[in-house]
């Protein structure tokens, strides 16, 4: 198979602590365990809340931020941040969780206690956030009749297989843009595409978890009226199970 390939994107990840034995045991943590699962990753270290909100903060995918800084603490680093528009995941570490039930006005990803467990903390922040975002983090390498391109996993709504070429239905801006394979190709090639909760719903057609809106008996309803996928008969019952999955887990986070 040589029309996709999927790879990890590079996570950006800033760092915020106005005492740098913390930032330096934050950089470490997060460094290897990044490392250890072959991710790579770009680290932007900040010692106070002023030089974070100057910087690029759109870049960023996800930040740890001290909660006591002297010149401007990181709530209100935070809310200033979130004002600016950034969407990415705040990471709060303190030590003391006195003001954690402020994190509902920054929608707080996690709460950090500085200590003991701190190191298992981050390592269990890193894991969620990777699983939350599995989607999000691959980018795909389409080499199609156009051009080769990359887009996200996140944006692939489904793939039908026609006359041994893959065809793929992209959301963009609302709307689906078609993109045709150059390569011909084996559908079996494709079977791992489960890993990105991309599943295969008749022997012809694969859909993005993501984009489906509800099942019936013989299809499928995707979002924002993207339109009806066929569902075969000897997938309903597994197709359901997982779709139940898939959803049961984005509520449990």
């Amino acid at each position: 198979m040589e029309d996709i390939k999927f790879k990890m994107q590079t996570l950006n990840i800033a760092v915020c602590d106005d005492e740098d034995k913390y930032s330096d045991q934050i950089f470490d943590i997060i460094n290897k365990y990044l490392s250890d699962k072959n991710i790579e990753s770009r680290i932007f270290r900040f010692d106070n809340g002023y030089s974070l909100i100057d910087s690029d903060i759109s870049e960023y995918d996800i930040i740890f931020l001290d909660m006591d800084m002297p010149e401007i603490s990181g709530m209100k680093t935070a809310l200033c941040m979130r004002e600016k528009g950034y969407e990415g995941r705040i990471v709060f570490v303190t030590v003391m969780l006195d003001m954690a039930t402020e994190g509902y006005k920054v929608n707080a990803f996690r709460y950090i206690l500085k200590g003991k467990h701190f190191k298992d903390g981050l390592a269990e922040c890193l894991d969620a956030f990777l699983t939350e975002n599995k989607i999000n983090n691959t980018s795909i390498s389409i080499d199609s009749a156009e051009g080769t391109f990359e887009v996200s996993s996140a944006d692939i709504v489904y793939i039908n297989y026609i006359k041994r070429k893959f065809v793929y239905y992209i959301y963009d801006k609302g709307m689906l843009k078609v993109c045709e394979s150059k390569q011909r190709s084996s559908m079996s090639d494709y079977l791992y595409l489960s890993d990105y909760d991309i599943v295969m719903i008749n022997r012809n057609t694969y859909v993005n978890l993501k984009y489906v809106n509800g099942i019936y008996r013989y299809g499928i309803e995707l979002v924002n009226g993207l339109g009806k996928l066929e569902l075969a008969q000897t997938q309903y019952n597994d197709f359901k199970k997982v779709f139940m999955k898939y959803w049961g887990k984005k509520y449990d986070r």
